[in-house]
């Protein structure tokens, strides 16, 4: 009998009541096995539509086949063509371990999020707003936007011949770990990540690093903020320089005064009760 982890329900906690399925361990769940779990699962806040070890479909997905709130999880597909049709709405894109498969988005994701991995020869059109395309341990990736304003970043490790471009743009990056290791011969294959954005109107890869507070950056960034701190620090010295021009010292050259003599500004009294106090 397979063990299968339970998702947290409402209250946040594993469902009381055990879910057994029985199948074979040695095996993936089934399409049927896995509909059976989630269905006895008091899982409301976001339920997963799965497309699990199918060959040579084709298939779109209408708003009917899933809720607004929950993640479509292709999984095991192999040389199959699936549509999401512009009038469904979802909320996080899966796709693990498929092959020859092309994957059109048209509706509406609500984090704007695409995770790939594991992948080989798959091709996905993205013609709806996708802030961040995570790639990870894949070969023969091609990713096509329909243009610039539904893009903003794709985060790619471990994965070789990624493609990135445009339906109506040449602007195109052709990269992975063969094409880098000559420019990065430091490259660690399994932890080393880049990132795809729009930078000043084209498209800039660049290699993630981290800095020494292990926050995730980009060279090109950490200098550029090294830069404004040098610039901000300079500035601050100038305006500090100009404060201390405008006032004006004057340095007493006359004879010392005593405590118990009288002031020297004329109040009358002494000085340690007026302006030696």
């Amino acid at each position: 009998m397979a063990a299968i982890p339970l998702p947290k329900t409402n209250s946040g906690k594993a469902p009381t009541t055990p879910v057994v399925v029985t199948t074979d361990d040695k095996k993936e769940l089934s399409q049927e096995e896995l509909e059976t779990v989630v269905g006895k699962l008091d899982v409301k806040e976001q339920d997963t539509k799965y497309y699990i070890n199918q060959k040579n479909e084709k298939v779109l997905i209408t708003k009917d086949h899933c809720k607004q709130n929950s993640t479509i999880y292709f999984k095991n597909c192999h040389d199959g063509e699936y549509t999401i049709d512009p009038a469904a709405k979802c909320c996080k894109v899966m796709i693990e371990n498929c092959s020859g498969c092309t994957l059109t988005f048209n509706g509406k994701i609500t984090t704007n999020m695409i995770e790939l991995w594991r992948c080989n020869s798959v091709k996905v059109e993205v013609n709806t707003k996708v802030l961040t395309f995570q790639v990870d341990l894949s070969k023969q990736v091609h990713l096509e936007f329909n243009n610039k304003q539904n893009f903003q970043s794709v985060v790619w490790a471990a994965t070789h011949d990624l493609t990135l471009g445009y339906k109506s743009s040449s602007d195109k990056i052709v990269t992975g770990l063969s094409h880098k290791k000559t420019e990065y011969p430091d490259l660690n294959d399994e932890i080393d990540q880049f990132i795809v954005r729009v930078i000043e109107g084209k498209l800039l890869e660049e290699r993630i690093v981290r800095l020494s507070n292990g926050f995730p950056t980009t060279q090109r960034e950490a200098d550029e903020h090294d830069e404004r701190e040098r610039k901000n620090r300079e500035r601050a010295n100038e305006k500090l320089k100009k404060l201390v021009k405008s006032v004006e010292i004057k340095h007493n050259t006359g004879p010392k005064v005593g405590r118990n003599d009288n002031c020297t500004c004329g109040s009358g009294k002494k000085f340690k009760k007026c302006c030696g106090k």
